[in-house]
């Protein structure tokens, strides 16, 4: 038996059919979309970032940059780039300044 029905779900059984999936783990949570300018984060960057080597020391170093507030998200990749994050800041001078004093010194490169 599934836990999702296969067809469309009436208002009135939809209750029921959530609380089965979340059961089963299918649905693992909800989330709240967060308006970024209101926080005062005008400025979302996507970058590309490469490291130097893949010792344990530069997967410290790019642990310890994803841990700061403005990296929101951060995904590895394959091919030529290592790693792609989203960074968040309030203006591009703040970025310019996340960028040349917490990731460029941590030998990794930014593209």
């Amino acid at each position: 038996m599934s836990i999702w029905p296969s067809g469309p779900v009436s208002g009135a059984a939809m209750p029921a059919a959530r609380a089965g999936a979340e059961e089963a783990g299918i649905i693992r949570g909800y989330h709240a979309e967060i308006d970024a300018d209101a926080l005062g984060y005008s400025v979302n960057v996507f970058a590309f970032v490469g490291l130097t080597s893949q010792a344990e020391a530069d997967l410290q170093n790019l642990k310890m940059v994803s841990a700061r507030p403005q990296v929101r998200e951060c995904h590895m990749l394959m091919g030529e780039t290592d790693f792609l994050l989203k960074i968040v800041a309030h203006d591009w001078d703040d970025f310019q300044k996340f960028l040349t004093s917490k990731l460029t010194p941590r030998r990794m490169s930014a593209m």
